[in-house]
């Protein structure tokens, strides 16, 4: 019997420490701008995202690392590395459809590319749309806005302060897609899709202000 309590106890300190760890997590992200509050509509949301954030962003759009089979014939499919490319500033608001909401760039550069197997064309520009499912996004994962690294060339190039947006559920999905193209060149058009979004800033307080808002516009297009 002892035996029994003693294990009840630790199951439920430890589901004790979790809740509590999960409220903490939460709080983690700051308040909304000023201009905002709670009864802010989505598109007043959007719209200050539009005038204050998106076009300062560094956006990526991340891939975790897949494992490969030893099948043979045409099933085989090789392990791929990670992907984390990073694209450069100049997202704009473009549409916002039953909650997925469309970022546009019509001069965007490859700022990072995944690997070497693939040919993005670095340094070359590009016409893009991002397409981000605000509802299929979670409002409370990951932290609140990090600093991603202290080396000022990379910070230069990449931004320092990062936040980022993965899918709700347990399993990663990848729910974010973005289509591309060589200015004036669509029929060239092309399509890469992620499970983790993410943006950065050069600075804390536009990443907070940013997180802030953006994760309010995931909260109201899940409440709809």
């Amino acid at each position: 019997m002892k035996t029994f309590q003693s294990i009840f106890r630790g199951l439920y300190l430890a589901i004790s420490i979790g809740f509590l760890h999960s409220s903490t997590f939460a709080q983690d992200h700051g308040p909304l701008p000023s201009e905002l509050n709670q009864n802010s509509s989505l598109i007043e949301v959007i719209s200050w995202l539009d005038r204050n954030s998106f076009a300062n962003a560094r956006v990526g759009l991340n891939n975790s690392e897949t494992e490969g089979n030893e099948e043979s014939g045409p099933f085989h499919v090789d392990a791929m590395p990670a992907e984390k490319p990073i694209f450069s500033q100049g997202f704009r608001f473009a549409n916002l459809a039953s909650c997925t909401l469309t970022l546009r760039n019509g001069d965007m550069r490859i700022l990072r590319r995944p690997n070497k197997l693939y040919d993005w064309n670095q340094g070359k520009s590009f016409v893009a749309e991002l397409y981000i499912p605000l509802y299929r996004l979670s409002p409370r994962k990951d932290k609140a806005p990090y600093r991603q690294t202290k080396d000022p060339e990379k910070a230069r190039l990449f931004g320092t302060w990062r936040t980022e947006f993965k899918h709700r559920g347990f399993l990663a999905r990848h729910d974010v897609g973005m289509s591309y193209f060589p200015a004036g060149q669509r029929e060239s058009k092309g399509y890469r899709d992620g499970e983790t979004l993410t943006f950065t800033f050069d600075d804390k307080e536009t990443s907070d202000e940013f997180d802030a808002a953006f994760r309010q516009a995931i909260r109201l297009c899940q409440a709809k």
